[in-house]
Formats: C-alpha cells, sequence, structure tokens
C-alpha cells in the first residue's frame, strides 16, 4: 500500500468516530499547551529580571531594615538581642559621605488625602530626594523626573522642609480641572502645599493608576506625615560594578556604628544590603522552581494523553481485528500493519500538538491581560520542542498496539465477528 493510500485509510478510520479521536488528544492538547505556557512564562521571568537589571544596574544596592523587609543580613547572628532599628532618611542621606556610594536614591512613602476647595482625592504620598540633572533629561528613558510643565524641588527644599510638591496628571485634572495647577496651592491631609510641577501622563495600568500620587521633599514627608524615624526604602549608585562588596562592607560598617551595633558581641545586623546580582539569582530559581512545577504538570497532562492514544488504538485493533485480516491474507507484511497502526497514533498525536501549540499561543495573551505577577513572552524553541514531544508520544505509545495488530493469526482474525 502507497504512502498516500495509507494516509487515506488512516483519515477514513480516525474520521468515523471525530469525538472519541478528540476526547483522545485531549491530554496531548492540554500537555503541548503548558509545554508552550511553560517556556513562556520562564522566557517572561527572565526578560523580567533582565529588565530590572537595565534599571537598576549592577552597580547597584538595595538597602533594607529588617523592621520594614523582615529580611535579616547573611552576616546576622542567631544569638544577638539588639532591638531593629529602622534606617532613617537622614542616616540614608549620609551615605553620600561614604567613599564608595556614588549617589543615594531614598524613597518614603504612604497615603494620603488630596484637597482643593470641595474636591477631594485619595492619593499616594511619595517623599524623595531632589532629582540629579541626569534624571531630569528628557531623553533618560528610566528617568522618573520627567515634567509636562513646572520644575522639580531642589536640594535647598530637602534641606528646608519646604512644603512643596510635584503632582501627577491624575491630581491635576480632579483637583484643579482645566486649570493651571503650577503656583496654585493644595491640602494634602490638612497641610497647604504649593504645586511646582506636574509629572507628564503614564500609561495606565489594569488595577492601578500610576498618575495618582504627589511628591514631596522626603525631609517634609518625614517631618509632616511619616515621622523622622519611619524607615525609608534606599538604593545606592556603588562607584564601580568592583567595588560592590567594598561599598557593602562599607555601608554596613556605617549602618552598625550608628545604630551602635556590636558584631563581636553577637549582636545581629537590623538591616539587609543586597545588591541586584544576588537578587536576579533569587529572582531567576523562583522562576525555575514554578517552571519546573508547571514542567512536571506538562509532563504528566502528555503521559495521560499517551495513555488515552494507546487506549483508543487497541479499542482500534479489537474493533478492526477482521479488517486485520483480511489485509493479512492479501499478502500484508508484519511490518505493513505495524507501520499502518503506528501511523495512526502518531497522526492522532500531531493533530493534539498542534492544537496544543495553537491552544498555548493563544494562552499567552489572555496570561498577560488577566495576570498582576506573571509575564508571558513567547519563546520561539518552544515550538519544535512541542512538536517533537506529540511525535514521540505518539510513536512511544503507539507502538506496544501497532506491535499487538501485527501479531493476530490471519485466520483467527478472520473468523472474527
Amino acid at each position: 500500500m502507497s504512502f498516500l493510500n495509507l494516509l487515506g485509510t488512516i483519515k477514513e478510520s480516525l474520521g468515523h468516530n471525530k469525538l472519541r479521536s478528540l476526547l483522545t488528544i485531549l491530554g496531548v492538547i492540554i500537555g503541548v499547551a503548558a509545554v508552550i505556557v511553560v517556556l513562556a512564562l520562564g522566557t517572561g521571568a527572565t526578560q523580567s529580571v533582565m529588565e530590572r537589571f537595565r534599571f537598576l544596574g549592577s552597580n547597584q544596592l538595595e538597602i533594607h531594615s529588617v523592621s520594614s523587609s523582615g529580611m535579616m543580613s547573611s552576616s546576622a547572628s542567631s544569638s544577638g538581642n539588639h532591638d531593629a532599628k529602622p534606617i532613617t532618611f537622614e542616616e540614608a542621606l549620609g551615605m553620600e559621605e561614604l567613599s564608595l556610594v556614588e549617589r543615594v536614591h531614598v524613597s518614603l512613602g504612604g497615603s494620603g488625602t488630596a484637597a482643593r476647595g470641595w474636591a477631594k482625592l485619595d492619593t499616594s504620598i511619595r517623599g524623595t530626594v531632589a532629582p540629579t540633572p541626569e534624571e531630569l533629561a528628557q531623553g533618560e528613558e528610566n528617568s522618573d523626573w520627567i515634567l509636562a510643565k513646572g520644575e522639580p524641588f531642589t536640594r535647598e527644599d530637602v534641606e528646608y522642609e519646604a512644603r512643596v510638591c510635584v503632582i501627577g496628571q491624575t491630581v491635576a485634572e480632579e483637583l484643579f480641572l482645566d486649570e493651571d495647577p503650577v503656583g496654585q496651592t493644595l491640602r494634602i491631609n490638612g497641610i497647604p502645599f504649593l504645586v511646582i510641577g506636574v509629572f507628564q501622563e503614564k500609561p495606565l495600568e489594569r488595577f492601578h493608576d500610576p498618575n495618582n500620587y504627589i511628591r514631596i521633599p522626603i525631609s517634609t514627608a518625614a517631618a509632616e506625615f511619616f515621622g523622622r524615624d519611619a524607615s525609608v526604602s534606599v538604593t545606592a549608585d556603588i562607584v564601580s560594578e568592583e567595588s560592590i562588596d567594598d561599598a557593602t562592607a562599607e555601608i554596613a560598617a556605617y549602618l552598625r556604628e550608628r545604630h551602635e551595633i556590636d558584631i563581636m558581641a553577637g549582636e545581629e545586623d537590623d538591616f539587609d544590603i543586597r545588591s541586584f546580582e544576588a537578587q536576579a539569582k533569587a529572582a531567576m530559581e523562583s522562576a525555575r522552581t514554578f517552571s519546573s512545577l508547571l514542567s512536571g504538570l506538562a509532563a504528566v497532562a502528555l503521559i495521560v494523553g499517551g495513555i488515552g492514544i494507546m487506549n483508543i488504538m487497541l479499542v482500534s485493533v479489537s474493533e478492526r481485528t477482521r479488517e486485520i485480516g483480511i489485509r493479512k491474507a492479501i499478502g500484508a507484511r508484519h511490518g505493513d500493519i505495524v507501520q499502518q497502526f503506528l501511523l495512526e497514533a502518531t497522526v492522532l498525536s500531531l493533530t493534539g500538538g498542534f492544537l496544543g501549540i495553537a491552544a498555548g499561543i493563544g494562552a499567552i495573551p489572555v496570561i498577560n491581560h488577566y495576570s498582576t505577577s506573571l509575564f508571558a513572552a513567547f519563546a520561539w524553541h518552544s515550538l519544535p520542542l512541542a512538536f517533537t514531544f506529540s511525535f514521540l508520544v505518539g510513536i512511544v505509545f503507539g507502538f506496544y498496539p501497532a506491535l499487538q495488530a501485527s501479531r493476530l493469526d490471519p485466520i483467527e482474525a478472520l473468523r472474527h465477528e
């Protein structure tokens, strides 16, 4: 029998019961779709880490208070009993005096109510240091200081705890309508602030309005709203990537002195210092663990799909015993029967594979649209991998039924009713 005739026979055989064939390959569809999604999630996680690396840079350190982050320094002793102290904005700014620290980014934030006349708006209050000329550059891709109008506050404003603010577009629209906010006053939690600038509008996000915030000098935020002892978020730019370890030791020594921590006495550090490399490794490890879990589920689905194919092929052999006897009686060889049934199983599996590929690709934009914590990016190398898996499932799980069909005695098969 020619290959084309064989394919026609297979099409006719599988077309007799389309629903049964579809249910048979359902496991393969789910398994292959899971392979596509798993690789997409792994690629997305890698891209997310690299994107953060591009924005943060390899020469940055993040410093957290233990009390606020819940993380312990790697040098902390389990026997210490030192009371944890927060890292204040004054301590954070003092890090700029260290020899290996080039620049410190400090922020302190929370929620509040902005009001003007009868209009009120619940918004986010962020206290930060004054921007650098580089951060103000319109061409700086990762700059968070691109203004639509007005100007930012200065180092003097931070030093003298000035009641000035720069507002987002949502705040400007809700409180000032069509008026120009610059030069006017609004009240934040009842305290008057002069609006000196308006941020450029940012793209809306599904569960968050990135334009609903007010930025004020960090010293003012600490003095008026959060307290001078409030713990701040700190990112330090180090003079070079090669100085990361030395800078970590220098910052640790500075904070231990300020917090009166005696590590020789077994006291624990009440802060945590992490480089991006350490964070990237942790993030990638979490992504790999998650991908391994999903890969296991995908493998189970493929095995279930393969068992389904084997089961339906065994049923098919039983139903077509007389047909097999006739084929053998007119000269079909052992290998011809094996080839026919093995090809049927492979066609079933590959059909499930193609449908699974389509389902997996279709699931990627759905995940990105509805998930706030996961990001999937299609990986082209997943296509040959998914195709190979579906092909192997057909071969492996179709071999036994094909072998059983080829071993049937032609005389006994012809007597089968």
